[in-house]
């Protein structure tokens, strides 16, 4: 499995930029062999999850309160893309 991150600024982003990034991965990742992509995602960022959700993953784990560094506790999602059924 490999891990995926996309940043936006706030107010910066363009429409579609997202999902040709994730095109690209999905090439590289299917060259690989990879089986899956984990995207983690904090749950305070509204957009992370539904933007991940648009693209096919799929929730499969939650971590719950972790801490940032000023102490403030957020859950982390984690999504998973599968590019091949195991089995």
């Amino acid at each position: 499995m490999g891990d995926i991150g996309t940043f936006a600024r706030l107010g910066r982003t363009q429409r579609g930029t997202g999902s040709r990034l994730f095109a690209a991965t999905l090439r590289l990742a299917a060259a690989r062999g990879l089986a899956a992509i984990n995207a983690t995602i904090r749950a305070d960022n509204a957009g992370g999850p539904a933007f991940y959700g648009r693209l096919g993953f799929t929730e499969h784990a939650r971590r719950r309160a972790v801490p940032l560094r000023d102490g403030t506790r957020i859950d982390r999602i984690s999504k998973r893309f599968a590019l091949r059924r195991s089995g």
